[in-house]
């Protein structure tokens, strides 16, 4: 119980840390909303593969800034880790919302990655490891142009920690709190200024309406970003809320 307690709190006083730290730079407040739905098909006690989509845009003025549809597939391994390889296709607009035309343009994005889940008491911890590729369509001013040319690499990472929340109210209706904070490091020739690309923070709860099978999910993120230039940021204040559910073919083909 009281690692537990030592792990949130560290976690809760770098995010502190961090936010302040950032008051002090020249930043940009943004505000958004995203919606995403998540699916994972599990295959066997080994393998899933994991889908999802999601809707991302502006709030005043309301102006779509990012969709998104990616897949992997992942391999659970006996000692607790999952290994995971797959893509995204982005579709991205204009940093900053403005009048006339937003130009949306394509990114294809290869990924591997590993998790880690552990469980400590009613605490959950997990760490995920991302490392992505970033391949831009061709733009030629304010159109786009044939092909694709690579980016730069990016590595993520992850801790979240889950702990059940119990209400006499909800004692049929599991809810889970969700903490994380992730970090998103740029490297490759193209990079000068921002090595350090962005870090999110996230608080959310978690209602398993259908236990393992459907869960709808909302929480605020704070999203911490350098501009490639190096010397201004973006800070955005996003609504998130998200739908999962879990299509497990193997426990279908013991009927």
């Amino acid at each position: 119980m009281i690692r537990q307690v030592i792990l949130v709190a560290i976690l809760a006083l770098c995010m502190l840390a961090f936010n302040s730290t950032n008051a002090q730079k020249s930043v940009l407040q943004q505000q958004q909303l995203w919606y995403a739905c998540y699916n994972t098909l599990v295959f066997n006690k080994q393998w899933q593969l994991l889908t999802d989509v999601q809707e991302r845009h502006f709030i005043n003025p309301t102006q779509q800034h990012q969709f998104l549809m990616r897949t992997h597939l992942h391999y659970r391994t006996p000692n607790g880790w999952s290994i995971g390889a797959g893509g995204s296709l982005f579709i991205v607009g204009n940093a900053i919302p403005r009048n006339g035309k937003n130009l949306m343009v394509p990114e294809l994005r290869p990924h591997i990655e590993f998790n880690h889940k552990t469980q400590s008491g009613l605490l959950g911890i997990s760490h995920r490891y991302r490392f992505e590729a970033r391949f831009f369509h061709n733009t030629t001013g304010s159109e786009l142009a044939e092909g694709y040319t690579f980016g730069n690499f990016r590595a993520r990472y992850r801790l979240g920690v889950e702990w059940p929340v119990k209400f006499a109210s909800n004692t049929g209706l599991p809810l889970k709190l969700k903490l994380a904070d992730e970090v998103h490091l740029n490297f490759g020739g193209n990079i000068t200024y921002n090595t350090f690309d962005q870090n999110r923070i996230y608080l959310g709860l978690a209602c398993d309406f259908l236990p393992d099978v459907l869960t709808l999910e909302t929480g605020y993120l704070n999203w911490f970003q350098q501009r490639a230039a190096g010397n201004t940021y973006f800070m955005r204040h996003i609504f998130y809320v998200s739908v999962q559910q879990k299509i497990d073919l193997s426990a279908q083909k013991k009927l």
